[in-house]
This record gives C-alpha cells, structure tokens and sequence, in this order.
C-alpha cells in the first residue's frame, strides 16, 4: 500500500491510516471474492486513503462514470460510494454475464449488472466489519447511477481510496472508493462534515445552560459539577492482526468467499419447467383422461431448470435407469436473472 499525503500536502487525520490498515487487512477477501464473480483472476492493490482534489478524480474517471452507493444497517456510520470508469463497469458487467469483457457501455444494461456484483463482493466484509464495530451490522443492497455521486461533494473531509485492479488477459483498471467521514467512530475517532456537525449541533441545544447547571447545593458546598455522560459516543481502540501472522484465508480454497460454508446445508427446491401454456375456462372444464395439452416448446427444445423460483438453467430431459433427469446445457446469463427480477 502505497502511503500518500493530501492533495493540498498535509498530512491526514490518524483515522486515515486505521482505515488504509483495515483495507489493506481484507483486500484478500474481496479480490478473491470478485474473481470468484467474473471467473478471472483479479489482483487488487489498495492506495492508502488521501484527500482528492475534484481534477484527480477526473483523471481516475476519465468522462463519464458509474456511481455505485452502499449503506449500512447503522445509518450513523455513514456510508460508501465506488465511482467506476464506464470501461471498467463495462468490462466487469460483461464479464460476469459469461462474456469476455470486450464491449462498449450499455446504459441500459451495465449499472445493474454492476450493482449486483458489487454487492456480492462488499458481501464478504460483513464478518470483518461486525468484528470491528463490536456488534451486528449488514450491508445494503448497493444502488448504481449514471447522475454525479453525492460523495463529490465530501471531498474537503472525505478519504477516497484509489483500487487498482490487474484483470487476467484485459490488463489494469481503477476505480474509486469515497468513505463517509462519519466512518471515522468506527476506529475510535470522531466524525468530521456536515452531518457529524449537526448532530453535535442538536446536542449542544439539549444541553443545560451554564446557569443551573448544577444544584445550588452542590455550588455552595464548593463540589464541582459533574459532566454528563449521557450523550457521549462509545469509543474503543481498533484491534488488527498482525500481517506477518498466518492469515485465516491461507487454508481455504482460491476464490472461495470466507465463511461461505455455512451456507453448504442450506436446501433450495429445484423446478424442472417441461412447458407452459394458457387454457380457455372452457377447455379447462372439457378437459378429461386422454386429453392431450400442447406446450409452447418444440420437441427436443431445451427445458428450464429453475433453483428457489429463479430462473437458472437450461437443459435437456434425460432417463437415468428408470428415473428421468436434466443435463445441464447452458447456465442463465446475470442480465437474464437481472429481468427475471423486475
């Protein structure tokens, strides 16, 4: 991880540093989690976290970008926003709907393919972050835009790290990660911008004037007035392990998300679709033992093979001994499954 100062040259605040460590601590995680998605193998360098002037990020993007914006279950830490250059959210959507990556941007199409990956990849830093905040916390489903990211306007207090990606047979690629600065009081630092400062704001009006702030018994006795504890934040140091330690991933497969196993036993109903018709009420009604009904599928057409009501493959009917079975032929692209859930 390279280590950077700010764009105007000062050094930023410690909590920049706790969060690059962090990053740097996961980065395993999530480039094999994104391998694991497009079926490439992905290199992932982590910049460390540094203010960025507006024309930086310009020369990240190029022209035109894709804003993917992800929250959390506690709205108080805030938030994170990626900004994609259009040729990378191509090329990763593309990628990950079996392609080979090649192609130009499709408004139409590439945003929610892209939100989609992005949320299975930021999936994997649930463990990690519950760790780190001490307590239950899970990730939104992330939302893509093609409309300039609200993260610009944070750019005076907010860390933007820079992910540069060397995808196998395409080459490099960079986006750019913009973090709350309300993340900050997840290592134990205050939060810093606008909305931490309407939030101290509202509690200084809660608090009781100077006068009467304490009993008047207390006053004439000569004790001093006990601050209250009552809205201040919790705040722990941030735990990391040791990078010369044995990470806990060196013992699972390449490409395996960790903690994917307690998934294994989960039991989902497979449906095999030989066809689909409709029916007058009438013919319904004449229906009767001999009758005859004609699907919409020709002979020998690949039938549907469906996992929890989703649409996930096709394949061609077989009998095994006296059983009948599906070889599978062809998996359902993302952007099939993307429709199927409109």
């Amino acid at each position: 991880m390279n280590s950077d100062k700010t764009a105007n040259g000062v050094s930023p605040p410690d909590w920049f540093a706790a969060l690059g460590q962090w990053m740097e601590k996961v980065k395993d995680e999530l480039q094999n989690g994104l391998s694991t998605l497009i079926e490439r193998s992905v290199k992932l360098d982590i910049e460390s976290p540094r203010l960025y002037t507006t024309d930086e990020i310009g020369t990240v993007l190029g022209e035109g970008s894709v804003a993917v914006s992800l929250g959390f279950s506690a709205k108080e830490i805030g938030g994170w926003y990626f900004l994609f250059p259009r040729s990378l959210a191509a090329t990763l959507s593309d990628l990950a709907m079996m392609g080979e990556g090649g192609v130009q941007f499709d408004e139409a199409l590439h945003p929610g393919t892209l939100s989609e990956i992005w949320g299975q990849v930021m999936s994997t830093l649930e463990v990690e972050l519950n760790t780190l905040r001490g307590g239950e916390l899970t990730i939104d489903m992330p939302e893509a835009s093609l409309e300039p990211s609200p993260a610009l306007d944070m750019l005076d207090s907010a860390p933007v790290i820079r992910w540069n990606l060397d995808i196998e047979k395409l080459g490099e690629g960079s986006l750019l990660m913009i973090t709350e600065p309300a993340f900050a009081v997840m290592f134990g630092a205050e939060a810093i911008g606008k909305a931490a400062a309407e939030v101290r704001s509202g509690e200084k009006e809660k608090q009781p004037s100077a006068v009467g702030a304490a009993p008047a018994e207390s006053q004439a006795a000569g004790e001093k007035p006990q601050p209250s504890t009552e809205d201040k934040p919790f705040v722990r140091t941030a735990e990391f392990e040791s990078f010369g330690e044995p990470s806990t991933l060196a013992s699972q497969p390449p490409g395996q998300p960790r903690n994917i196993h307690i998934l294994m036993d989960v039991s989902l109903p497979i449906t095999i679709e030989l066809g689909r018709t409709n029916m007058l009420i009438r013919d319904i009604l004449e229906l009767g033992p001999g009758s005859i009904i004609e699907l919409n599928k020709l002979s020998g057409e690949p039938v549907d093979l469906y996992v929890n009501d989703r649409k996930f493959a096709k394949g061609e009917v077989v009998v095994i001994e006296e059983n009948f079975g599906v070889r599978i032929t062809e998996l359902v692209k993302v952007a099939e499954r993307l429709e199927a859930l409109k």
